[in-house]
């Protein structure tokens, strides 16, 4: 065997070798990555009975999901973007003077927590107006209508022209 054969054959197991540890390095690399990161996760799906039973159901609080009229509902004093106002304005003037304090204004600043509950209570109960809750469950309105064809129905596949 000439003597360029055989560099020929220690070139090819030399790569071979090479593609092999490469090969190895880029498992390894997926291992750790995986371990550092997990394996992804598929989304969880839900359809409308689960997320209403997940969303509403699943909660200690019935206010949400109960049948309630609109005397029970009741009108509030003030509109919600009004406490939104007020709460903001709450915010800018009295958690600067917290914080020089020393108090922390997310905890202490009792206006604000105030005027946020009063939002909170407003619109949590917008779920179970009219049985909003409810209303979700139905899966499908069918409306169907039985109606005859005037007119030779080859025609209709033809568009209605005539010849």
């Amino acid at each position: 065997m000439p003597p360029y054969e055989e560099d020929i054959e220690d070139l090819e197991e030399t790569q071979e070798e090479s593609m092999l540890d490469s090969e190895e390095d880029r498992m390894n690399l997926s291992e750790e990555m995986q371990h550092l990161y997990g394996s992804p996760e598929p989304e969880e799906v839900l359809n409308q009975h689960a997320f209403l039973d997940k969303a509403t159901f699943k909660s200690n609080d019935t206010v949400r999901t109960t049948l309630l009229t609109d005397p029970e509902l009741g009108r509030p004093l003030f509109s919600v973007r009004f406490l939104m106002d007020l709460k903001d304005l709450a915010k800018h003037y009295f958690d600067d003077m917290l914080t020089n304090l020393g108090m922390k204004p997310e905890k202490d600043n009792k206006i604000a927590i105030y005027f946020e509950n009063k939002i909170q209570n407003i619109t949590e109960s917008g779920m179970s107006r009219d049985g909003f809750a409810m209303n979700l469950n139905v899966t499908k309105k069918m409306d169907a209508t039985r109606t005859k064809i005037k007119h030779n129905p080859i025609e209709n596949l033809k568009g209605g022209k005539s010849k």
